[in-house]
């Protein structure tokens, strides 16, 4: 599962929105869930003058692989943030239709003017009038939003929505299942000052450890839907399971081996092997651009060609260009510089087993075009090892 996020805030005036992203994705992050950034005040989106945006179209091809978009916002007197209105003003002119159609969409604006309702509102009719789905919103002053990693009622209300989210993804509905008090309605408005502490009033139920949970599972009576959402928390649960070290899991009556193999058990009580979510080396490479180091890249403007073949084969091309980075996929006319690259070699790379130099020079890969920018590649990537 992926969600593309359209982040719309200019870094001296976000007014506590990162905040706000930043617990969205940490939640994600647990659920097992891609989310994919992209800060479009990072991207070189001009005013429309009726000719095609590389950027927008890149942009807009993440968006189109993508479960789910989330809409994050400032906003000044009622409107979105200008870079967003500048993106949206792209899709306005007939260009780009149905862009967002079918998918879901969620909406998150802040203001230090009371104006981020009416913001959010501007920005659900446009993914109406473009075919998305609205799927809620959350709507927050910059004074909670700032306070927002460090006051609970706040962080505990924001991921209870990413939860929401989360489910509607999964089960692939357009709205959420009501639940007692803890339900909200379809596009429902999210005002902090008033809802915050409704979401998170009722009394939490008593801690229990994971592997109490598991046994505590009849699995004797579900739907295949049910099933598949098992398949899902089984996966969450497991890794959290590993962690345990109580004395009663290290005698062996377990559901879960730890080391290698993760189960879950499925209707008929047997047990299948639950296989880790690995991304493909095309996916690795489509972004490499979250690696980029814009502060060593003066002066540097280039066309980096990567022709992967063996067990995955795919071309796609980096372009650097006044401090920022985009990857598309395809062949460029006219690169600077060309890789040729075995999959596993390149993963190899990837995974900061070899730098590109070194798999050059014991003859890993090919090279063609300017090698002194590939001397530089390692600098301008900061690939985690």
């Amino acid at each position: 599962m992926k969600i593309v996020s359209l982040h719309a805030a200019m870094p001296a005036f976000e007014q506590g929105l990162n905040n706000v992203s930043q617990i969205l994705r940490n939640t994600f992050y647990e659920l097992g869930v891609e989310v994919e950034e992209i800060n479009l005040s990072l991207f070189d989106i001009h005013f429309f003058d009726g000719i095609k945006s590389q950027s927008v179209e890149n942009i807009l091809h993440r968006v189109s692989v993508a479960d789910g978009v989330i809409f994050e916002s400032t906003s000044v007197l009622s409107m979105p943030c200008g870079i967003l209105q500048t993106f949206i003003e792209h899709l306005g002119y007939g260009i780009y239709k149905n862009v967002f159609q079918g998918k879901k969409c969620f909406c998150v604006t802040v203001s230090r003017d009371g104006s981020e309702k009416k913001a959010c509102d501007r920005i659900t009719d446009v993914i109406s009038y473009f075919g998305g789905i609205d799927t809620g919103k959350i709507t927050i002053s910059e004074n909670d939003a700032v306070k927002a990693m460090n006051e609970p009622y706040i962080r505990e209300a924001v991921e209870k929505y990413a939860e929401d989210l989360y489910r509607i993804l999964k089960q692939d509905r357009n709205f959420i299942i009501p639940q007692g008090k803890m339900a909200i309605d379809n596009g429902s408005d999210f005002n902090f000052n008033e809802n915050a502490n409704k979401i998170i009033s009722e009394p939490k139920a008593k801690k229990i450890k994971t592997s109490e949970i598991l046994r505590e599972i009849d699995y004797s009576e579900f739907d295949a839907r049910q099933e598949e959402d098992i398949k899902e928390i089984s996966k969450i649960l497991t890794s959290q399971y590993n962690n345990e070290k109580s004395d009663e899991e290290k005698g062996g009556n377990v559901f879960f081996q730890q080391g290698y193999q993760n189960y879950y058990q499925d209707l008929n009580g047997s047990f299948s092997n639950v296989v880790p979510h690995i991304k493909s080396c095309q996916q690795r490479t489509q972004s490499l651009y979250h690696y980029f180091q814009p502060q060593l890249s003066s002066g540097i403007e280039a066309v980096i060609q990567i022709n992967v073949k063996g067990d995955e084969k795919f071309e796609g091309y980096l372009v650097i260009r006044g401090g920022n980075c985009e990857y598309f996929d395809g062949v460029h006319e006219n690169p600077d510089v060309t890789v040729f690259s075995d999959c596993s070699v390149w993963l190899d790379i990837l995974n900061g087993k070899y730098t590109i130099q070194k798999a050059f020079m014991i003859g890993q890969l090919k090279v063609r075009g300017n090698f002194v920018l590939m001397t530089k590649f390692d600098q301008l990537f900061k690939i985690p090892k």
